[in-house]
Parts: structure tokens; sequence; C-alpha cells
């Protein structure tokens, strides 16, 4: 009895200690790392807020798509060893009606369904429990010669992770979701290769996996109130509005910028001063480090386009201002670092989308060269540096903690001279 009371005073002890570990979301990349997942930092850091919104008002859900063998379902499972178990439903698939008739309360919960077909029969009442947090379902019963209605309901918003080999779902599906692209290039493969053929490969690490489910908890215990700053009103005017879905985007943006803060408020202070105020400010530096985990998933989802795609179509952008003239797929391979097949498969998505066009006449073996498109798709995050200079109240500097590489940045305001 005394060893377990140790072993668990041990466990809070460190859990405690990482809580308030500066480097915390740091610590994250690096414990998925020792699990056994090569590289996808941003996407096991989206994943990771994701989880921490179970118990916000607004949940963000996530889709990780990618071709088959991208190692999907292995990030997935990575990220959600992290918590609790009691907070987290796998389902390999649900039948119809399985959402409604199901016991317990869905609030609080993460639900990992293993691949999203498998859940096709049940996205509706998903959705559901998604937008309204709570199903209501009548159906007929009949017992003998008596004929009725009975209402099956079951409450809660969940935390929904699942994964496709689809790039474009059901629109009112899309919509519901955070999407991220599985890393699929030759150098992510390259990486995998290697890191299962060194001779210096580490073995997983899941002996302190209590440590960070208790970690978790005390995360989630008590859910502060976050108020908003004043240069939030800039934000909102640099944030595209062209469509629609915008408007849920922004909300789940501010789910998961209130996350970071969660994970950082217990190192810079805020954390105490809740104690007195019962609320956490959202600052600035945790727009910059939410902006460095989130802006590349929220532009593709927004664009509805791989990140590729708007890579290729910054790319044009920027070399046709540079060099004054159409440029040519060779050009883009070298300055993207790409196989020429690669630029082309993404070149035709990206004319599609009319992010890109070919120059008008004809050419040697229709050798066409690009220009940049009709549409301009921004990033959906503005850069913080663009915020930073033009909000005097977020102060001369700004310090923070790379999420992905775990250095200090900061950002200084540039000084005005006569």
């Amino acid at each position: 009895m005394k060893t377990g009371k140790k072993r668990t005073k041990k466990i809070r002890t460190a859990a405690l200690r990482l809580i308030r570990d500066g480097l915390f979301l740091f610590r994250v990349v690096q414990k998925v790392g020792e699990m056994g997942i090569v590289g996808e930092k941003r996407n096991l850091l989206v994943l990771f807020l994701a989880g921490l919104t179970k118990g916000f008002a607004k949940p963000v859900s996530v889709l990780e798509k990618g071709v088959s063998s991208t190692g999907k379902s292995e990030l997935v499972k990575a990220v959600i060893a992290l918590f609790p178990p009691e907070c987290v439903l796998t389902r390999a698939s649900l039948s119809k009606k399985a959402p409604v008739h199901g016991s317990g309360d869905l609030s609080g919960k993460i639900l990992y369904i293993v691949e999203y077909r498998g859940a096709k029969d049940a996205l509706y009442l998903i959705r559901l429990s998604q937008s309204e947090g709570q199903i209501d379902h009548e159906y007929a019963t009949a017992v003998g010669s008596e004929r009725g209605t009975v209402v099956a309901s079951r409450k809660g918003s969940p935390v929904v992770l699942t994964t496709s080999t689809r790039q474009l779902l059901f629109e009112d599906d899309e919509t519901r979701f955070l999407s991220i692209q599985a890393d699929d290039s030759s150098e992510q493969t390259q990486d995998v290769i290697a890191a299962h053929l060194s001779p210096d490969a580490v073995e997983q690490r899941e002996e302190d996996l209590p440590v960070w489910h208790e970690t978790i908890r005390l995360l989630c215990r008590k859910i502060p109130s976050f108020r908003h700053p004043a240069w939030f009103n800039v934000l909102a005017k640099e944030i595209p509005s062209d469509e629609p879905r915008a408007r849920r985007d922004v909300v789940r943006f501010l789910s998961l910028l209130k996350a970071v803060a969660l994970c950082r408020s217990h190192s810079d202070g805020r954390m105490k001063e809740c104690r007195k105020r019962n609320e956490v400010e959202l600052n600035f530096a945790d727009y910059c480090v939410a902006h460095r985990i989130l802006c590349r998933a929220f532009t593709s989802t927004f664009a509805g386009v791989h990140p590729q795609v708007l890579k290729l179509a910054k790319a044009v952008r920027r070399l046709n201002k540079r060099l004054g003239r159409p440029i040519s797929v060779k050009e883009l391979a070298e300055h993207l670092g790409w196989k020429q097949a690669l630029v082309y498969k993404h070149v035709k998505e990206a004319e599609k989308q009319m992010l890109v066009r070919y120059e008008s006449g004809s050419y040697l073996w229709n050798q066409k060269r690009l220009l940049p498109g009709l549409i301009s798709r921004p990033s959906f995050l503005p850069d913080p540096n663009l915020i930073f200079e033009n909000c005097k109240e977020v102060g001369d500097e700004v310090r923070y903690v790379d999420p992905l590489t775990g250095k200090d940045k900061v950002i200084r305001r540039s000084v005005e001279t006569d």
C-alpha cells in the first residue's frame, strides 16, 4: 500500500515538474519521437492541442489525410497514448445509430476513429454531436400489440480524430474538421528508412506514460476563462473572409490558441495570476507559438488543397516577381528541390484552383511556362511580424520558445530614427 502511494506521489511530482517546464510543447515533440514517430512535428502538435480542447466549449476535431503507408494511424495512436485512457474512445467502425446508443457522456472525450470510412454510416450523428453537443433519436418500439416510440439521447461534443486516404470528403464533414496532411515527401521516407535501419535506433520508451497521463489530468482539471487582448481587432481584419467556412475555422483556431495558452500559462506565471482573477489573458507569445504550429494546416484547409500545392503557387509568385518573366517547370523544380514529376503533379491541381496559369501562345514542344494565377490564397493566419509592427500594445519585445526546435525566439520592434 505504501509502495503504491509512493509511486502515485512520484508520478504527480514528475507531472507538476513537466507542466511547469517552459519547453513543455517541445517535450511533447520529443516524447512522441521517443515512441517511434519520425518527423511530423507540426502534425503531432496539432493533434495534441486538439486533444486538449476536449474540455473546452468548442472542441476541435482533426482529420489526417495522406496516401497509404505514410504512418497516419501510427502518429495519431502515439499522440493519444499521452492522454489518460479514461478519456479516449477508440473505434475501428461505427454502425449507423451507434453514436446515440453508446453509453456515457461524450463531453471531455477523444473519439479516435481509425479510418474515416469505418464510420461512414454514422457520420450524420457524429456531425450532430460535434455541432450540437447532443443527439436525440426517436425510434419505434413494439411489445406485443403495443406500439410506441422511445427517444434515445446522448450528450457531449467529443474531439474526433480520424484518418483518410482521400483528399476530398463530403463538404459537411470537411468543414467540421481541421485537415492536416501526412508528410509523403521522399525526404521523410528516407528519414523513416534511416531510423529503422540505424544501428543506434532508440527503443520506444513508454514507461513514463503515467506521468504524461497525470500531466494531462492536471492541465484539464479546471479550464480557466480566457481574456481576449486588444490586438485581436487587428487579427480579425487580417484573417481572409472570402469563404464562409472561415466562420468555423476562426472558432477552431481560437480553441487551439487557448490550448497553447493553457500549456504555456503554467510556466510563465499566468496560472498563478489566474487564481486571483479567474482568467488567463491570451498573449502575443501564445499567438507566435500557435502560428508556428497551425499556419500550414489552417491555410491548406481553408484553401482546400495540399500544402505542397500552396508552396508551389507561392514559389511561382515569388520567382515571377524576382525574375520579371514566366517560370519553367525546371526552374521551379530546382528552386523547390523537387523532382520535375512532383512539380507537374502539383501544377495540375494548382492550375485547377487558379493559383497558377500557363503563359498564352504556342511554344516549342508545348513547353509553356507558368505565371501567378488569378487567385492568390493568403495565409489564413497573418504573420506575427505584421501584427507586431501594427500593434504597439503588444510591447517592444516578445520572447517565446519555438515548439518545433526548443530554441528561444525574440521579436523586437524596429527602432525609428529621425
